[in-house]
């Protein structure tokens, strides 16, 4: 039982990372689009005052608005991410880190607190 328990997990780990990789593949192919012909990119607007350009693409590779997320947290919410990522990561974070996508999807409930 703990075999299948644990080959169902690595499969799920398999599928979400296939997911993530295609679809960072598909936006990596859409930024090369926007390209224009002086050799520029495209200028965009910052999405979040709190957040570098990084952490804002990260988001957006996971389907996450940048725009949505609030600007300041709740001692709830800050006391929520310490508990999942631990006071050392958090720091990590906010001084520019940029979160993998499973410390996104771990947290991503402390939002709603």
């Amino acid at each position: 039982m703990k075999k299948f328990l644990f080959g169902v997990a690595v499969g799920i780990a398999i599928a979400v990372g296939g997911f993530f990789a295609v679809n960072n593949y598909i936006y990596q192919a859409k930024q090369t689009n926007d390209i224009n012909t002086s050799g520029t990119g495209v200028v965009t607007e910052d999405a979040h005052p709190l957040l570098n350009d990084s952490q804002e693409q990260a988001l957006q590779n996971l389907g996450i608005d940048p725009t949505k997320l609030p600007a300041t947290l709740t001692a709830s919410q800050e006391e929520c991410f310490i508990g999942k990522l631990g006071q050392a990561r958090v720091d990590e974070i906010i001084a520019g880190d940029t979160p993998t996508a499973l410390e996104v999807l771990n947290s991503s409930g402390c939002l709603a607190k």
